[in-house]
């Protein structure tokens, strides 16, 4: 039995992407061979379920509804559970049924009652890693052992040849979500199998195995550091290696925590399992008392989901922003973005982002002292990345300014650049949290490139609209409560300290035995008096060169929405806590004289964990209603790039592997037309949000409902530009352009140049190749009158069929964003600009003639 309940916890390491990857393959094979074990425990119970009333069946419907609404690994529990159930029938067949339905039954309850823990361990150890008040005593056990330490601030130094190293102690080091979940799985193993009879000393040998927990964990800890210290003798003097992996390998967290294991099994003799398991077993009907405690209990979770998960409407404000440029001098919004502004500091720039804002609110840029009297106009207030300080006045007159229902959204970036830490902090913890001085990066091979994925259940309003996320590698944000609301909680990652001797104090991207890693929250949310306050760490991604990769508007705008509100309901989600206890109070004065077996726990749990899926389920419904994305005031021009049939890239979900089939820039350079660019998953979606829907190197075929949609929608005044080239082998342009009386004969020829029929403009391309297109109207030719642009007509609207899309890919646009481009690059830029305001204007003919260009 202790063996299952050890092989059962370690799967949670592997089944969370907590410190590394999922490892679902681990996963199976703990979880099959805690199953066995407890089997082989229960071998012996011989408990007669032909006695078993059929009526229980019904629990496979509620086991069925939870293993459908939750997702791995939280309905693993449901799942041993649902099986357990579901072979009873076959006991008559072999007895080891019998002790495979008790195994599963076993091990799935521990894993339901294991499901909290991830949850309230992320909570507990976003708020601080920290667990320095142990260092002392590790200090002291190291020095024992006579290994050369000192000791100063909550920082050991552990002395060696090779050099000095600083640990700071963390729960995280020592492994404490290991141990919560062996804590737990063993109390409950305790409880149910301890020799000890009575309540009181079940109590003192609970308390002891906890104390017995608490020592190994502080010696283990100790054991870790003098393995790390071991291994790095067997690394290379100039080989840039530190082996404190070790402290967030699943692998080694496993092997170090088996001597526990024999500990236990050694202080802790268990009573007869199969006999104990076959007393605390009955199939008699339920009495009324039992009925009325359990609907209260579930009852009382239902309103505790509710209390956690419940987020205010609010009330709707009218939506006027003020944007401050007073404090900042970095990533301006104040200059145009445009056909002719290059460089570093066109891509660090807000422009298109306060432009965007601007569809949907009335924003206004900030150049003076902020007063209550400039706020008391405004209901939003953005302070960005400040690179000056705000006076107290100013301080005051923004918390004021919230108090009485304003929202307030802080952007900050890593490592304190430009000091904007500092400026923003003293706002900060008015409202009980702080930006960290720190960077944070991805805890794998992709340390830079950090994708946040929302949870699918009860996501904080702000991020419920988000796909996927990718951060540009961003500060923390250190909360003073357990209890607030964190937007963006991410896992996986490593905080690196600021470096002064960088000029943007960004730290050497190595590991240390001094970083923290685990969870870390990016993003918080406030709720202050009638006002809001949401805070994000990672400034850059609202710049122009990444600003409309998806994910990033949905953020944008899903802030803004949420500040938008003023708060009406926040009283409800005490209430709900308040009645939920009151429920649970209520369902042990029901039980108190009644028995209370493992039967009707059983009944229980699997009610309940129900009543949790379905109770997350309700409440994210009720919190998408309640926050839509808001709807522009005015539409803006909207370009999509269709991603289902293409075979290129764009950075969604990290960086562009390959220059040469990467469209970054292209896609960039579509704000500079004051238009904007978005990712549709398939063509209806961008047909159906875009003034123009762009597709590009098509492989998968279009079905017939899709050349459907896009006729109806060109006939309707739709616009669609199909890029394709030579190259593709695998294209499925043609059959697309065919649909629309064109075609694209196979194969191609390499050009530097096209021009147009009247060969008054040329237009490089760079040494690229196009193929010939048949039918339609051509525009561009290569050669002598081969098109390799044409357009058709289709109603009210325009098929454009290009085949030098490899001319616009990153590698022929410059290779990087920022770079300034010479004439032939700039004139490149000049034919997408030429195409995309002709598509969108109905003018393409005419912008090609006179030369497109720089407007």
């Amino acid at each position: 039995m202790w063996l299952a309940l050890f092989l059962i916890s370690i799967s949670w390491l592997f089944s969370l992407p907590i410190y590394t990857p999922e490892n679902y393959a681990a996963v199976a094979i703990l979880i099959i061979a805690g199953v066995a074990s407890a089997s082989v425990a229960l071998w012996k119970s011989k408990i007669d379920f032909t006695r078993f009333d059929k009526k229980y069946y019904l629990l496979l419907l509620p086991l069925a509804i939870s293993w459908l609404l939750l997702h791995v690994p939280y309905n693993l529990g449901v799942s041993l559970l649902f099986i357990g159930l579901a072979i009873i029938p076959l006991h008559s067949r072999w007895r080891g049924f019998s002790a495979l339905t008790l195994g599963l039954f076993f091990c799935g309850a521990i894993l339901i009652v294991q499901s909290a823990i991830p949850h309230l361990y992320a909570v507990f150890t976003s708020k601080s890693h920290s667990s320095s008040f142990l260092s002392p005593i590790v200090y002291q056990l190291l020095e024992y052992l006579k290994l050369p330490v000192s000791y100063s601030q909550g920082t050991i130094f552990v002395s060696t040849m090779r050099e000095l190293y600083a640990f700071t102690t963390t729960w995280d080091k020592m492994a404490l979500f290991l141990f919560l979940n062996l804590l737990v799985a063993g109390g409950i193993l305790l409880w149910l199998f301890s020799k000890e009879a009575t309540w009181r000393k079940k109590a003192l040998s609970l308390s002891l195995f906890v104390i017995v927990g608490v020592v190994y964990v502080v010696v283990r800890y100790i054991f870790m550091v003098l393995l790390f210290v071991h291994l790095m003798y067997y690394v290379g003097y100039y080989e840039n290696i530190s082996r404190v992996s070790i402290f967030w390998s699943a692998p080694v967290a496993a092997a170090s925590f088996l001597p526990l294991l024999f500990v236990v099994w050694k202080l802790f003799p268990l009573k007869d399992t199969a006999k104990t398991i076959r007393g605390k077993l009955s199939f008699q009907p339920l009495n009324r008392r039992h009925l009325i405690a359990g609907a209260l209990l579930c009852l009382s979770v239902f309103l505790i989901v509710g209390s956690m998960g419940f987020h205010d409407p609010g009330e709707q404000k009218q939506g006027r922003v003020l944007l401050d440029e007073k404090h900042s001098n970095w990533e301006p919004t104040t200059k145009k973005y445009n056909t002719t502004w290059y460089g570093q500091e066109s891509g660090y720039n807000y422009y298109c982002m306060a432009e965007y804002l601007n569809y949907y609110y009335q924003l206004d840029r900030n150049l003076e002292e902020i007063t209550p009297d400039l706020l008391s106009n405004y209901d939003i207030l953005i302070l960005k990345i400040p690179t000056a300080p705000f006076s107290h006045e100013e301080v005051e007159a923004i918390v004021q300014f919230v108090r009485k229902g304003g929202g307030l959204w802080l952007i900050g970036d890593h490592t304190n650049v430009f000091g904007s830490g500092v400026y923003l902090n003293p706002i900060a913890k008015q409202f009980g949290f702080s930006f960290r001085y720190d960077c944070l990066f991805d805890n794998s091979e992709r340390k830079f490139e950090q994708v946040y994925v929302p949870p699918r259940y009860l996501p904080h309003p702000i991020v419920q609209n988000i796909q996927s996320f990718l951060f540009a590698v961003s500060c923390s944000v250190e909360p003073d409560s357990y209890f607030a609301e964190k937007p963006i909680l991410a896992s996986s990652l490593y905080s690196l300290p600021i470096d002064y001797h960088a000029s943007n104090f960004y730290p050497p991207v190595e590991h240390h035995t001094y970083m923290d890693f685990g969870y870390f929250v990016q993003s918080i949310a406030v709720e202050y008096g009638k006002g809001r306050v949401a805070a994000f760490t990672d400034s850059t991604v609202f710049s122009n060169f990444t600003a409309f990769i998806p994910g990033k508007p949905e953020l944008m705008l899903g802030t803004m929405n949420w500040l938008n509100k003023e708060n009406r309901l926040g009283w409800l989600n005490f209430l709900l806590l308040s009645l939920a206890i009151i429920c649970f109070a209520s369902a042990f004065v029901v039980l108190r004289k009644s028995p209370k077996d493992l039967r009707f726990i059983s009944i229980v749990v699997i009610s309940g964990v129900c009543v949790i899926a379905l109770a997350m389920s309700l409440f994210t419904a009720i919190n998408r209603a309640n926050y839509p994305l808001p709807e522009p005031q005015t539409k803006p021009t909207q370009v999509y790039f269709e991603k289902e049939h293409g075979n290129y890239e764009l950075p969604i979900l990290g960086f562009v592997k390959e220059q040469n089939k990467s469209y970054a820039i292209f896609y960039q350079w579509v704000l500079r037309l004051g238009y904007f660019p978005g990712v549709g998953p398939s063509i209806e979606n961008c047909i159906g949000r875009g003034n123009l829907a762009v597709i590009i190197n098509p492989q998968r075929d279009f079905t017939f409902e899709e050349i459907t949609a896009v006729k109806n929608y060109i006939s309707n005044g739709g616009k669609v530009l199909l890029m394709d080239n030579p190259f593709n082998s695998d294209s499925s342009a043609n059959s697309f352009a065919q649909a629309f009386g064109m075609s694209i004969i196979p194969g191609g020829q390499s050009y530097s140049s096209i021009s147009d029929e009247s060969k008054k403009n040329s237009w490089p391309i760079g040494s690229t190749s196009a193929s010939v297109i048949q039918g339609g109207k051509g525009l561009l030719f290569a050669g002598e009158g081969k098109a390799v642009l044409s357009v058709a007509r289709e109603g009210k609207g325009t098929l454009a069929v290009m085949t030098f899309s490899d001319g616009f890919v990153d590698s022929n646009m410059g290779g990087i964003e920022s770079n300034v481009p010479n004439e032939p690059l700039l004139q490149r830029y000049y034919l997408e600009f030429a195409i995309l305001r002709g598509l969108i204007n109905d003018n393409l003919e005419v912008e090609l003639s006179t030369a497109g260009g720089a407007r």
